[in-house]
């Protein structure tokens, strides 16, 4: 919202106001707007697809001021960590830990799987990981407060020394991580 005012402090209705996204991904839901009778003028501002910085700049007479905002990405891994003592990386065989940013799908709380006994299942709430193209059987998935988090079993065929790619599938999309680290 700007608020346009005189010299004095007093509102100035009926008064245009040009917004531009002067840089980074987004768009505006109009490129000017009038003031009410309060002298503000807004426009909505939707995220674009790349994550970063954007600069909306409102603009009337020879008056601008400026907003900072920051797309975030829906979908995102910020890390993978050994689960045991949350050393960056994987191992073959190991627990691992993936936290991020969408990653636990529509789950509230914490889901495990149903069975204590064989076999982990490779899906949890909706959520499934591969690593390297091989699907990694589930711990749990949770999302407490807003963090979420995934753990896995590094599956056994991951090649230690070779940089992993971990893919986290939800029903809203995938999350990728590139050269996460394999030790031995």
């Amino acid at each position: 919202i700007v608020k346009l005012t005189d010299t004095t402090g007093k509102p100035l209705p009926n008064t245009s106001v040009s917004f531009a996204v002067t840089s980074g991904s987004a768009t505006l839901s109009a490129n000017s707007a009038v003031t009410d009778a309060n002298g503000n003028a807004s426009v909505n501002v939707t995220a674009g697809q790349t994550a970063g910085p954007v600069v909306v700049t409102a603009t009337s007479g020879n008056f601008s001021a400026t907003f900072n905002l920051t797309v975030q990405p829906t979908l995102f891994i910020r890390s993978v960590v050994n689960g045991a003592n949350f050393v960056p990386g994987l191992a073959p065989g190991a627990i691992a830990t993936i936290v991020g940013t969408g990653i636990a799908g529509n789950v509230t709380g914490v889901v495990v799987p149903t069975n204590v006994v064989g076999p982990l299942p490779t899906t949890l709430g909706g959520v499934s990981v591969t690593i390297n193209g091989i699907q990694a059987p589930m711990f749990s998935v949770s999302n407490i407060n807003g963090a979420e988090q995934i753990n896995v079993q590094v599956p056994f065929e991951v090649t230690p020394g070779q940089p992993a790619t971990v893919v986290v599938n939800t029903p809203a999309g995938t999350a990728t991580l590139n050269n996460v680290s394999v030790q031995s």
